[in-house]
């Protein structure tokens, strides 16, 4: 039968008040699904010019963040042009 109190068992040190975990974990989760949508738009780029998926994954998830960065920023430069923008349809 499932405890209607959620008593979790404790650990050894104090991991901090139950409220700013729980604020971690949402912001852990809306971070995740940032950089999932990210993926999902870089990968969009290179699927339409028929880019393997393992070239894709190999591209976004291998390396630091720092590469995975300069490859956003190079698909995103070289895909994505400025008159489809929202900010440029609003100016």
């Amino acid at each position: 039968m499932a405890n209607s109190e959620d008593n979790w068992p404790l650990p050894d040190y104090n991991p901090g008040p139950q409220k700013h975990l729980h604020a971690l974990g949402a912001i852990s989760t809306s971070f995740n699904k940032f950089e999932t949508s990210l993926f999902h738009v870089f990968a969009h780029h290179l699927r339409k010019r028929k880019v393997s998926n393992k070239i894709i994954d190999a591209f976004y998830f291998q390396g630091s963040e720092n590469q995975r960065l300069e490859n956003i920023n190079l698909i995103f430069t070289e895909c994505e042009s400025t008159k489809f923008s929202y900010a440029a349809k609003r100016r």
